[in-house]
């Protein structure tokens, strides 16, 4: 199976995660996902405004540090560099990275 790294992994998350963890949330899932995700957009909206075209064109020639890392994208929005990895499902029904 393939899939994103777990974010939880991921040094420039720590701070983050240990606030979460403090309050007793763990940031299982999708969760730094969707926190990395504002912070692009926040980063966008503060250097472009609140014009949607702007901000688009802002993240597509600037990189955002994020709790999940650098994160740049390209002429079409995609990711500049894709962090996903692979999985093994063992006898258990746990995956475990490889």
């Amino acid at each position: 199976m393939t899939f994103g790294n777990d974010p939880r992994t991921i040094a420039d998350g720590k701070a983050v995660i240990e606030k979460f963890r403090a309050s007793g949330f763990e940031p299982e899932g999708y969760t730094l996902y969707v926190y990395a995700s504002i912070q692009a957009l926040a980063a966008a909206y503060k250097a472009a405004g609140k014009d949607n075209a702007k901000a688009s064109d802002w993240l597509k020639a600037n990189s955002v540090d994020t709790v999940m890392g650098k994160k740049a994208w390209d002429e079409k929005g995609d990711l500049r560099v894709s962090d996903y990895v692979v999985y093994l499902w063992d006898d258990k029904g746990k995956y475990h990275q490889l």
